[in-house]
């Protein structure tokens, strides 16, 4: 197990030295629009109001600490027997 560990960590070193060279231009293309010279997106709100009933339900169970109460097992049908 240990030569295995060892294997492993070295195969690792191996691996960083030889991707550690592989970042190219660290500079931004010219026209890519990182950090300047590039066009904004407005930014535009989300309507959450579909999560309000969530928000109550959780702020509910936040003041009754319903999360730290063991939750019941569901009841099982009696099967019919014909």
């Amino acid at each position: 197990m240990r030569r295995f560990c060892s294997a492993m960590m070295s195969f690792g070193v191996i691996l960083a030295i030889a991707f550690s060279g592989c970042g190219g231009d660290s500079t931004p293309a010219p026209g890519s629009g990182f950090l300047d010279g590039g066009t904004t997106v407005e930014f535009k709100s989300t309507d959450t109001s579909q999560f309000n009933p969530m928000i109550k339900q959780m702020q509910e169970n936040m003041k009754t600490k319903a999360y730290t109460k063991k939750q019941a097992a569901p009841k099982k049908e009696e099967e019919k027997k014909p």
